[in-house]
């Protein structure tokens, strides 16, 4: 037997699945189909949630010397904007820099770790779960973790696909440099023709800022994310303060998302999906990586208990999904509310309107929209007052 356990994809959330495996004793293969710093479609953007999770597995002099972010800069579908705040700061990294800390803490806990090891085909046999790479390598074990994003093929070659729910989200981006943005600010502008969706500008050091869209899918038609990519840039809020002497600096990339815990089964027959695999990124805003670092985490204790007491896997596939169950349920659910509560123009407009004026309001409502507190918060006097029809205009 090769390995105790296979992780395949060496992100967020297949690297905190092999660091908490092997930090415990677990044998863990590790493998990525690219090279180390591959870059790939991301914002970028981490949450003070993730940063704490950073700093949980050993990184926190990588969380000290990243781009920090204190807050962001909001624009209402009316172009009104407002300044809102985080109680703790966030940070922007680029996934060629934070991949590979991670891949490192992962090699550093004992995990080892396979290049150039692209995800082909999977099946079981005689209690062990046998993987096939597309340069011809095979890896067994007696369980896996997939880690390979919102890879159809990979969760339907696993057994785990839920082929009635595609995607929850598409994201586009590149970066551009000549950027004139708040640097320690990351911007969203809610232009009409985005909802339901958003775009962001999110400052890098230099000048340089990762641009984009992201498109909630509602099977109202297609989404032409090209062309909101391309009219946000040239056309928007945003495009004539922060964009009119900016350079596009790389191609622009898109990415599907699957979000709110849609989309997989999680877990089956040895096999157990993180991140975005099992759809862990938040409805709402499209965040993804605190979700990929606690599945990760989550799948590793699941299995732990698994190795350690040789119960069915069956069983642990059951523990796995409650853990999820428990630890998202709630946070999706009040995503999937802020969702739809952003895909409103009336909502919007009024909820920056107050939030200029009042400060503790507009932090406490983003809070809520990105799923961190209940919407529940929104009914106490506080806000009711200040989302009251005259007040604030």
């Amino acid at each position: 037997m090769d390995a105790d356990v296979i992780v395949m994809g060496a992100g967020p959330a297949g690297c905190s699945a092999a660091y908490y495996l092997a930090r415990r004793g677990a044998a863990v293969r590790l493998l990525e189909r690219g090279g180390p710093g591959r870059e790939k479609t991301c914002g970028d953007a981490l949450s003070p949630e993730a940063m704490s999770l950073l700093r949980q597995m050993g990184l926190a002099e990588f969380c000290a010397a990243v781009h920090r972010i204190d807050g962001s800069l909001v624009f209402a579908p009316n172009g009104d904007c407002m300044e809102t705040f985080t109680p703790e700061p966030g940070a922007m990294v680029e996934r060629r820099y934070l991949d590979p800390a991670l891949q490192e803490q992962a090699l550093g806990a004992g995990a080892r770790l396979e290049t150039g090891a692209a995800f082909r085909r999977l099946c079981r046999s005689e209690g062990r779960v046998h993987v096939e790479t597309a340069g011809g390598g095979t890896f067994a074990a007696r369980y896996a973790v997939l880690a390979t994003g919102c890879n159809a093929a990979a969760l339907r070659g696993a057994g785990l696909l839920d082929g009635r729910v595609g995607p929850g989200a598409f994201g586009r981006r590149a970066y551009f440099e000549g950027v004139e943005c708040p640097e320690r600010l990351i911007v969203h502008s809610f232009d009409p023709y985005l909802l339901p969706g958003y775009g962001w500008v999110f400052p890098l050091d230099g000048g340089r800022a990762n641009v984009g869209v992201a498109a909630h899918c509602d099977g109202a038609g297609r989404l032409d994310l090209k062309g909101r990519f391309e009219r946000f840039v040239a056309d928007s809020f945003i495009s004539e303060k922060m964009l009119a002497r900016a350079r596009q600096a790389s191609p622009a990339r898109t990415a599907p998302l699957r979000t709110g815990l849609r989309g997989s089964r999680g877990a089956a027959h040895r096999v157990l999906a993180v991140g975005d695999a099992v759809g862990a990124a938040v409805p709402s805003n499209g965040e993804g990586i605190p979700g990929a670092l606690i599945t990760g985490r989550l799948a590793a204790e699941a299995v732990l208990e698994g190795l350690r007491t040789g119960a069915d896997p069956a069983r642990v596939a059951r523990a796995y999904r409650r853990a999820l169950r428990r630890t998202f349920g709630r946070r999706m659910r009040r995503a999937r509310w802020a969702r739809r509560a952003l895909g409103h123009p009336g909502f919007l407009n009024r909820f920056v309107r107050c939030g200029r004026r009042d400060r503790l309001l507009a932090d406490r409502m983003c809070w809520v929209l990105a799923g961190v507190r209940s919407p529940v918060q929104l009914l106490s006097p506080a806000c009711l007052k200040g989302m009251l029809p005259g007040t604030g205009d």
